[in-house]
C-alpha cells in the first residue's frame, strides 16, 4: 500500500471524514456556533462510519496518528479563523484570500525548501515544470478556484458545511 506521513493513503482519506467533528468542536470552543442535536447526530454518524471503515488498519503508528490529529486540529483552527474573518468581520471572500495567502506561501515555501528542494534540484524537477508550464498554470488556477469556492461556502453556510 502507498504510505504517506507514516500512514496509508487509504487510512488518511477515510480518517478525513472525522474533520467535521474537529470543526464542530472548534466552533463550539470558540463560542461561534452551538451545534444542534441534528448536527451532533449527523457528525457522530459520520465519525462512527469512519471508525468502522478504518477498523483493522494494519499500518497504524502512534506518530502517524498524532500527526493526523495535529493536522485535523490545525485545519479546524484555520477554518474557524476563516469563518471569523468572512462572517464575524464581514470580509469579502477575496479579502479573506488576500489576508491568508501571504503567510500560507511563506509556510509552504519554507517547508518545501527544507523537505523537498534538495531532491527537486537533484532530480531536475524544475525542467519538468518548465516543459509542462501550461498544466502547472491550470493546476494553480484550479487551486485558486477551490480556495474561492471554499471561502464562499464558509461565508454562506459555515465551516462545518465545508
Amino acid at each position: 500500500p502507498h504510505r504517506y506521513l507514516l500512514l496509508t493513503v487509504a487510512f488518511i482519506e477515510m480518517a478525513r471524514a472525522l474533520l467535521p467533528l474537529f470543526i464542530m468542536l472548534a466552533l463550539y470552543m470558540a463560542r461561534m456556533e452551538t451545534p444542534t442535536n441534528n448536527m451532533i447526530r449527523a457528525v457522530c454518524i459520520i465519525a462512527l462510519g469512519c471508525m468502522i471503515s478504518s477498523y483493522g488498519e494494519l499500518h497504524l503508528t502512534v506518530l502517524g496518528l498524532l500527526c493526523l490529529v495535529g493536522n485535523f486540529t490545525f485545519e479546524a483552527s484555520r477554518l474557524v479563523l476563516m469563518q471569523v474573518l468572512l462572517v464575524g468581520q464581514e470580509f469579502h471572500v477575496l479579502q479573506g484570500l488576500k489576508l491568508i495567502a501571504p503567510p500560507t506561501v511563506v509556510c509552504l515555501l519554507g517547508m518545501s525548501a527544507v523537505t523537498e528542494l534538495p531532491r527537486m534540484v537533484e532530480a531536475n524537477s524544475f525542467a519538468v515544470v518548465a516543459a509542462n508550464w501550461p498544466l502547472f498554470l491550470v493546476a494553480a488556477c484550479m487551486g485558486l478556484c477551490v480556495n474561492l469556492v471554499s471561502n464562499v461556502v464558509i461565508k454562506v453556510a459555515g465551516s462545518t458545511a465545508l
